[in-house]
């Protein structure tokens, strides 16, 4: 199972991506891991001038993930994605 993956025989449309076909679509939608969107949901909420800890973002995303998920790395984890932009909106609601 693990040589279709590098053959380009997986989801994997070119047998050498960490992504599947699924998750770049979800990665051009602005979905991200839960690191990366952290990460995200910081920086606009401190450009906006909202001070927001990692906790607190970490926190938001988890209330508003929707289940999405999608394989990564050669052998294809399952990685939850979040959309940065509904924590960021709750997070804005609740100040």
């Amino acid at each position: 199972m693990k040589r279709a993956f590098r053959d380009g025989k997986g989801v994997y449309e070119d047998g050498q991506s960490s992504y599947s076909v699924n998750c770049k679509e979800a990665r051009a939608r602005g979905r991200r891991p839960l690191t990366e969107a952290i990460k995200i949901v910081r920086q606009i909420l401190a450009a906006e001038g909202q001070r927001v800890t990692g906790d607190q973002a970490r926190r938001t995303l988890r209330e508003t993930h929707d289940g999405e998920w999608h394989h990564v790395s050669k052998y294809g984890n399952r990685v939850n994605y979040y959309d940065p932009g509904s924590a960021i909106n709750k997070l804005r609601q609740s100040r």
